[in-house]
C-alpha cells in the first residue's frame, strides 16, 4: 500500500462522501481497534444516551479508561448550516459523559473518563471552543479529517483502496495473461515455447481432480460404525469449501500452477459476465512474498494487482476485503529453501487472514514433510491432486501434438510405462514432456525420467533451429552444459531466480573455462529467448518449472563427495534422483553415502533413507544384487529412525497416530523398487532372520517390504503376503490399509490390481476400525486447538502420559 500517492484532497472528499453510519463503521471503529482500543460497543439508536460507541483501554497502572466516541458527518463550525450539527454534538457529548456504562469484564457500572468527537470533515477552532464552553468539561477531545488522514495512512491504509478503483483493466489483463496475449509472465511467442506454460484455457486445461481422506460415520442398531473414505471433487468445487484457507498439495509437475491460474481465469470470466462484481483473484508466488518482505500481505496484493492491470488505480476495495470478494492464490510454497523462510511467508499470510477472515486463500505446494509438521499450516484444509487418467493423458497428447488424434491403446501404454518410472508420479508435466519429445510410439519411452527430460531439453535447446539452418547456432550440448551450471548455481544458493547480469556472468565463466570466446550475451539470448525453458520477469531469470531446475542441477553435481554433503537436505532430493538417472551405473556412490551415514540417526537418517530410496530406483544400469543391498539399508534405516523421527514433530504429543500415518505416506515412495517381486523369497528371509536387523525392527522391515510391493504395483504378491502379516504394532496395519485404499480409489492401476488392493484393505478393515476412530478424534481435537489458537507444547508429564496411554492401547489391541 502506498497512501502517499493519493492526494489529501481525494482523501478528504472520500471521507466526506460517507454517510455517518459508514464513517463510524468503516473508519472510526476499525481505526480505534487497530490502535489497540477494546470493547467498541455500538450505542447509537433510540437508547443512544449520547454515545455512538464506547471503547476501553488499560493504562500503565492497570486501570480501565472508558472513552465515549461521538461521530459526525461533515464539517462542524458555527456557520448557519452547520450550527445544528454543533448543537447536537454538545447535547450528545454532555449526555455521554454523564451516563454510566457497564464494564464487560466485571459488570461494574462506570462513567466514561473522556469523550471524543470525531468528524469526517473539519472542526474549526471556534466550534471547538464553543463546544468545550457549553459542555463544561475538560475531558473532551476532537478529531477531524486532518487528524484522521495521517492515522489512517499508517494504521488503516486499505481504506484508501476505495477511493479510485478500476477493476475492468485488471480483469482484461488476467484474461489476456491466460490466453497468451500478455508478456506479464514472460511468455514467449511461438508454439515451441508454450508447451511448458500453465494450460488454463478451455481447450488446453485438463480438469484435474482433488481428494482428501475422511472418516465416514454410520449408525447401525445404535452403534456408530466408522469407515475410511475419499472425497474427490473437481477444481471449481474448491471455491465452495467451508474453509477459507486451503492447501493444495501435488507432486512435481502435477499441475498446481495451472490449477491456480485456471481458477483465477474462471473467476474473472464469471465476474465480467455479471452486472455485479463476484470475486477478484490475485496471484502471488511464495518466493516473491519472501523477497519483498512486506510489512503486511495487503501491501504486495495491492502492488501486484496494479502491476498486472498496468494502471495506477486500485483493483479492489476494503469492502472487497471485508466481504470476502478477494481470492488470494499463492503458488510454490515448497520452492522456499528453509522452514524458516516458509514459516515467515505463512505467518504473513495468516496475519492477513486474521484481519480479513472472509478472504479465501489457496496455497499450493509439493507435499514435503513441512506441510504436515508446520503448526502454522494446521488451520488449512488440505487437498491432494489425484493422478491423471488415460482420458486426461490423451487430451495432453493432442494439445502438444497439435491436434493429432492419439489412439487410446497408445495413451494406456504410455500411462503404464510412465507410472513405472522412478521418483515421480504420473502427472501432466511428465506427459507433456513425453509428448513434446517423442513421436508417440509405444517403444519411444526412455528408460527413466532423466533420459526423458534429456530428450525433451535437447529439443528445446535448439535442435529445431539446427534443422532450420539458422546462423550462429550454438550446438545443443554446449547450451546444455551452460544451463546445467546455471541451474547448479541456483540450487546451491537455494533460490529460484537470478538477475540477468548474474546469469550473464555464469555463462561467460563457463565459456572461458571451455576455451570459447566470451560471447555470453549471444548464447544467453539463444537460451533465454529461444529455448522456452526459462521465464524472464523484469530483470529476473528463472526456469519455467522448478523440476527443470532440479533436472539440470542434479546432472551438474560434480562428485560423489558433493552427493554426501547434500543427501540429508530435502531441497536436493529430486536433483539427486536426476544425478543418478544421469549416472545409472553408479550404485557405488550410494554405497559410499551409506558408509558415511553410519552415525546418522533420527530425522537426518530418515531423510537420507528417503533420498537414497528414490535414487536407487534411478540406477537402472546397476547390478540388481547391489541395488537390493542399498534397498535393505533404506528399509532398515526407516525402521530404526521411525520413533525418533515421529517424536521430533511438535504435533506428536497431541496427534500421535496422525503423525505416524503422515510419516508412512511421505516415505512409502522410497521403497518402491521394481526388483522386489522377483527376489521376494530372499527378501522375506532377510526380514525374518538376518542378523543386521534387531528383533524389535523385524516387523517394521517386513512392513516396508509389503509397502514396496504395493507401491511398485505388485498387488497380487503383496496380497498373498499380507495374509500372514500380523504385527504387534497395529499402526502398521493402519498404514497398509490406507495405502491399499488409495491404490484402489485414486491410483491409475488396472482392474486386477485395484481388485487385489481392495481385497487387502477389506480383509484388515475390522482390525483397524478402532484406530480410524482414533485418527478422527485426533483431527477433531487438533482443529479445535488451531481454531482456539492454543497449539503450544504440552506439559511434559501430560505428554508422557498421553503417549504411554496410546502405546498401551496399541499393545492391548494386539
Amino acid at each position: 500500500m502506498r497512501p502517499e500517492v493519493i492526494s489529501r484532497a481525494k482523501k478528504m472528499r472520500f471521507l466526506l462522501s460517507m454517510s455517518e453510519d459508514a464513517f463510524r463503521d468503516r473508519v472510526v471503529r476499525p481505526l480505534l481497534f487497530r490502535l489497540g482500543y477494546q470493547d467498541g460497543r455500538e450505542l447509537c439508536g433510540p437508547k443512544e444516551a449520547g454515545k455512538d460507541a464506547i471503547f476501553a483501554e488499560t493504562d500503565k497502572l492497570g486501570f480501565t479508561i472508558i472513552v465515549a466516541v461521538q461521530t459526525k458527518k461533515g464539517p462542524l463550525n458555527l456557520a448557519k448550516k452547520a450550527s445544528q450539527n454543533v448543537v447536537d454534538a454538545i447535547t450528545q457529548l454532555r449526555t455521554a459523559l454523564e451516563t454510566s456504562v457497564v464494564l464487560l469484564k466485571d459488570r461494574r457500572k462506570v462513567v466514561p473518563n473522556r469523550g471524543i468527537l470525531i468528524a469526517s470533515g473539519e472542526i474549526n477552532e471556534q466550534a471547538r471552543n464553543h463546544i468545550i464552553a457549553q459542555v463544561a468539561s475538560p475531558n473532551i477531545q476532537f478529531m477531524d479529517a486532518h487528524d484522521l488522514i495521517p492515522l489512517i495512512d499508517k494504521q488503516l491504509p486499505e481504506l484508501w483502496l476505495g477511493i479510485d478503483v478500476d477493476i475492468q483493466p485488471y480483469f482484461r489483463a488476467i484474461e489476456s495473461l491466460v490466453l497468451g496475449a500478455s508478456t506479464t509472465r514472460g511468455a514467449l511467442a511461438g508454439a515451441e515455447h508454450d508447451v511448458l506454460d500453465p494450460a488454463a484455457t478451455d481447450d488446453s486445461f485438463v480438469d484435474l481432480s482433488f481428494h482428501k481422506m475422511i472418516v465416514r460415520r454410520k449408525v447401525i442398531h445404535g452403534t456408530v460404525h466408522e469407515s475410511p473414505g475419499i472425497v474427490e471433487l473437481k477444481l471449481q468445487s474448491l471455491l465452495n469449501d467451508k474453509s477459507t484457507r486451503l492447501l493444495l498439495l501435488g507432486d512435481p509437475g502435477s499441475g498446481k500452477s495451472s490449477c491456480l491460474l485456471r481458477l483465477a481465469y474462471q473467476l474473472v470470466r464469471n465476474s465480467m459476465a455479471q452486472d455485479e462484481l463476484i470475486r477478484i483473484p490475485v496471484m502471488l508466488r511464495a518466493i516473491d512474498i519472501f523477497h519483498a518482505q512486506p510489512t503486511e500481505l495487503l501491501q504486495i496484493l495491492d502492488n501486484t494487482a496494479r502491476t498486472i492491470s498496468g494502471g495506477k488505480r486500485a483493483c479492489f476495495t476494503v469492502d472487497d476485503l471485508n466481504g470476502g470478494n478477494l481470492v488470494v492464490f499463492i503458488d510454490s510454497l515448497d520452492e522456499l529453501a528453509t522452514d524458516n523462510d516458509r514459516r515467515y511467508v505463512v505467518n504473513t499470510v495468516n496475519s492477513f487472514a486474521q484481519r480479513f477472515p472472509k478472504v479465501r486463500i489457496l496455497i499450493a505446494s509439493r507435499p514435503y514433510r513441512f506441510t504436515s509438521e508446520m503448526v502454522e499450516l494446521g488451520g488449512y484444509q488440505k487437498y491432494n491432486i489425484s493422478p491423471i487418467n488415460w482420458r486426461q493423458t490423451e487430451k495432453i497428447f493432442n494439445r502438444v501434438q497439435k491436434g493429432k488424434r492419439i489412439p487410446a491403446s497408445v495413451t494406456n501404454e504410455v500411462m503404464r510405462k510412465l507410472e513405472k518410472m522412478h521418483g515421480i508420479e504420473l502427472n501432466p508435466l511428465l506427459v507433456t514432456v513425453l509428448a513434446a519429445a517423442s513421436d508417440v510410439s509405444k517403444q519411444d519411452i526412455p528408460a527413466n525420467i532423466t533420459e526423458l527430460f534429456k530428450k525433451f531439453t535437447e529439443l528445446m535447446l535448439g535442435r529445431w533451429d539446427e534443422r532450420k539452418g539458422l546462423r550462429h547456432q550454438y550446438q545443443a550440448p554446449l547450451k546444455d552444459h551452460v544451463v546445467m551450471h546455471l541451474a547448479f548455481s541456483l540450487h546451491q544458493r537455494k533460490t529460484k531466480s537470478l538477475t540477468r547480469q548474474q546469469v550473464y556472468q555464469i555463462v561467460n565463466e563457463q565459456l572461458q573455462q571451455l576455451g570459447h570466446a566470451p560471447e555470453g550475451e549471444q548464447l544467453l539470448s539463444e537460451i533465454l529467448e529461444r529455448s522456452g525453458l526459462f521465464r524472464v520477469i523484469g530483470d529476473s531469470v528463472e526456469f519455467r518449472h522448478h523440476l527443470l531446475q532440479e533436472f539440470f542441477a542434479g546432472r551438474a553435481i560434480p562428485s560423489a563427495e558433493y552427493v554426501n554433503q547434500v543427501i540429508t537436505d530435502e531441497w536436493w532430493t529430486r536433483a539427486l534422483v536426476f544425478y543418478f538417472g544421469e549416472n545409472p551405473s553408479r550404485v557405488d556412490v550410494l554405497k559410499g553415502v551409506i558408509a558415511q551415514l553410519s552415525s546418522a540417526e533420527g530425522i537426518r537418517l530418515s531423510q537420507a533413507a528417503f533420498a537414497v530410496g528414490l535414487a536407487i530406483q534411478a540406477c537402472y544400469l546397476s547390478p540388481v544384487a547391489e541395488k537390493l543391498d542399498v534397498w535393505k539399508w533404506v528399509n532398515r534405516s526407516l525402521s530404526i529412525s521411525r520413533d525418533e523421527t515421529l517424536h521430533t514433530s511438535d504435533l506428536f504429543p497431541r496427534v500421535p497416530l496422525t503423525v505416524f500415518v503422515t510419516h508412512y505416506l511421505y516415505n512409502r515412495e522410497a521403497v518402491a523398487l521394481a526388483n522386489l517381486a522377483p527376489n521376494l523369497n530372499d527378501l522375506l528371509a532377510w526380514c525374518k532372520d538376518d542378523a543386521s536387523i534387531l528383533d524389535e525392527h523385524r516387523e517394521a522391515a517386513l512392513f516396508w517390504l509389503l509397502t514396496g510391493l504395493i507401491e511398485s504395483g505388485d498387488l497380487e504378491i503383496a496380497n498373498q503376503n499380507c495374509r500372514t502379516f500380523h504385527p504387534k504394532d497395529p499402526r502398521l496395519l493402519v498404514a497398509l490399509h490406507l495405502g491399499c485404499y488409495l491404490a484402489d480409489s485414486v491410483r491409475p492401476l488396472d482392474a486386477e490390481q485395484k481388485a487385489q488392493a481392495k481385497e487387502i484393505w477389506k480383509r484388515i478393515d475390522g482390525k483397524v476400525s478402532p484406530y480410524r476412530k482414533q485418527i478422527s478424534k485426533e483431527w477433531g481435537s487438533l482443529l479445535l486447538e488451531l481454531r482456539n489458537g492454543i497449539v503450544t507444547s504440552a506439559d511434559d508429564e501430560v505428554t508422557e502420559n498421553k503417549s504411554a496411554a496410546i502405546e498401551n492401547k496399541f499393545r492391548a489391541a494386539s
